[in-house]
């Protein structure tokens, strides 16, 4: 069914019918109503960011806060009263609901015909201008300017009715209570002025975990997803909101050679590790591209690797991955580090003399059991460590 005016000509028992039906689906959309509200609400609290609206905020309808409500304008058949706000924006999407009927303060009003901002406080009159047949059919108006909202009220009736059905600039202030704090209720959903954008995509933290767990590049982790998959990333004072990023142009994220996360916009050093590309517009982030080391190959495809290139006895460093060997008919010792859960190294001899790849340099580590492996011209050994040892993959 649908929710419709009941047609004054039906026969009393089909009014009641009708109504009750309309009340008993109108219970149940509010009901999912508030569920779904519960669920946002967790949502945004789970998440962590800013919400763009503001929702259910009581305008001037408490003991508190009614004497912020002031007679701005009177004209036969209503007047509009204003009300400070705070930190409301002008959007069309915005919403007020004014309880007209004298309804419990719990209950939502009916939704009241928002005409946007005024050009100045003198265009408020014209702006919320009602017709006869509008204000028999309470269909009441509201609009903003300067930080106060005004919206449109009945000012005549039985004088026994003052204070609950209408009010005048005259009504005392004990009518002014009774009006807006026990008889009726204005509740506004708006813009927040103070609203933070946030950009949500592959990159978007959700949470960090204790400062003291770091990888085996000394960066603590953050999670963070891709689509529905949760992941670890290095990218912690990124994902905080530590780095200042320049608007309107490539911002490249990188660790330096001092080991700390900083951002540049000329492109990638000599020395680094990648963590992301942020492309920012004039107004914020438009896209983030993941150049953080991954655990397969060490470094996300497309992304400068940590390459070196050697030709006399070297140990690694924990930010390489391949290291090229050789130039001639030279003969050396690549030294692989303590193992790191996870490290991957690929060492190929790109000469014509013999390479050993030696890890048993500290503690008795091992790959494939060996202490060495031997590489021949153009041999190539991709080894990853599970914390203890190496192995070859």
């Amino acid at each position: 069914m649908s929710i419709e005016y009941i047609n004054s000509n039906l026969p009393p028992s089909e009014k009641i019918e009708r109504i009750n039906r309309q009340t008993i689906e109108l219970a149940g959309k509010e009901s999912e109503g508030r569920f779904d509200k519960h669920e946002i609400d967790n949502i945004y609290d789970q998440i962590c960011i800013d919400r763009k609206f503001k929702r259910r905020v009581n305008i001037g309808s408490e003991l508190a806060t009614y004497t912020n409500w002031t007679h701005f304008y009177e004209q036969t058949g209503y007047s509009i009263w204003k009300c400070a706000v705070v930190d409301f924006a002008d959007n069309l999407l915005n919403e007020l609901y004014f309880s007209d009927e004298g309804e419990p303060v719990d209950n939502v009003g009916a939704l009241c015909e928002y005409k946007g901002e005024a050009a100045t406080e003198a265009a408020v009159p014209a702006l919320l201008a009602m017709t006869a047949s509008e204000i028999l059919a309470r269909d009441w108006k509201w609009c903003y300017y300067n930080g106060s909202v005004y919206i449109t009220i009945r000012n005549s009736g039985n004088e026994n009715y003052e204070g609950d059905y209408y009010l005048t600039w005259q009504s005392t202030d004990t009518f002014k209570r009774n009006f807006f704090v026990y008889n009726h209720q204005i509740i506004s959903n708006y813009e927040d002025s103070t609203y933070v954008y946030t950009y949500v995509c592959a990159l978007n933290e959700l949470m960090v975990t204790d400062a003291g767990e770091v990888d085996g590049y000394g960066n603590p982790y953050v999670a963070y997803t891709a689509g529905r998959v949760l992941i670890y990333a290095t990218i912690y004072e990124f994902l905080s909101g530590e780095l200042l990023l320049e608007l309107g142009t490539i911002n490249y994220v990188f660790v330096n050679s001092s080991g700390v996360v900083t951002t540049n916009t000329t492109g990638w050093p000599d020395v680094f590790v990648p963590l992301a590309i942020v492309v920012c517009d004039s107004s914020g982030i438009v896209s983030i591209t993941n150049k953080r080391v991954t655990l397969d190959t060490g470094y996300e495809p497309g992304s400068r690797l940590g390459v070196i290139s050697v030709i006399a006895d070297y140990t690694a460093l924990s930010t390489d991955v391949i290291i090229l060997c050789g130039a001639g008919n030279e003969t050396f010792t690549v030294y692989l580090p303590v193992p790191v859960n996870e490290k991957v190294y690929y060492v190929k001899n790109i000469g014509t003399g013999v390479i050993t790849v030696n890890a048993n340099t500290v503690g008795g580590a091992t790959i494939d059991g060996g202490n060495t492996a031997i590489l021949n011209q153009n041999d190539c050994v991709q080894v990853v460590s599970d914390g203890t040892v190496y192995w070859v993959i």
